[in-house]
């Protein structure tokens, strides 16, 4: 038998856990959720974007036209094995390049989910190098550019299944460029393998 002295204690005891069971519960979202997230295999992706601008305040900006990426959702927060090629990459009227003219491609990236807002149900996904710290390196005409650090874009739709979303950039910090604090604006185009949902 529970004595009466104890019982404030045990309530007190189950309270907390309680708390922290709803709170755990709440920290899980956002996340994707489809068929193969839930058996634990990746599901692989491929996305467009228009124009993508990478700006500095000191520096002209450097445009690219166009570009594409892949990698996978590794599991319910993260993706990975991410690279993007942008083309028709310019700076005011040199070429920017590391894979031919015009052309440069990222080192592989990863990403996390995480929220915006909660009450809002806005989701993001930050992207950043694999290893180290390095996003991109290239040169424009002969002034090599080392871009480092991560960016934030904001992931749509949510609480939705299919097979398409974006990745929206909105002059995104986080990124660092010729020794500057640089945004990245685009607009991603994404394309799943099998339907999938932003649970947010």
């Amino acid at each position: 038998m529970i004595s009466r002295r104890r019982l404030p204690g045990l309530l007190a005891v189950a309270l907390c856990a309680l708390a922290a069971s709803a709170a755990s519960a709440s920290a899980a979202l956002p996340e994707f959720s489809s068929t193969k997230i839930s058996k634990g295999e990746h599901v692989t992706f491929t996305d467009t974007s228009g124009e993508s601008r990478l700006e500095t305040a000191a520096h002209n900006p450097v445009i690219c036209k166009a570009s594409t990426s892949k990698g996978e959702i590794t599991g319910p927060k993260t993706v990975g094995g991410a690279t993007v090629t942008y083309t028709g990459c310019t700076q005011g009227v040199a070429n920017c390049q590391n894979e031919g003219t015009g052309v440069i491609k990222t080192n592989p990236l990863t990403g996390t989910l995480s929220y915006i807002s909660e009450s809002e149900k806005r989701v993001k996904e930050t992207l950043k190098p694999e290893s180290g710290t390095e996003f991109v390196k290239f040169k424009c005409g002969t002034v090599g550019v080392i871009v480092t650090g991560s960016v934030s874009g904001e992931a749509k739709p949510v609480n939705i299944s299919q097979t398409t979303g974006e990745l929206i950039f909105a002059k995104a910090g986080g990124l660092v460029a010729f020794s500057e604090a640089a945004t990245l604006t685009s607009t991603d185009k994404i394309t799943f393998a099998e339907a999938v949902a932003l649970k947010a």
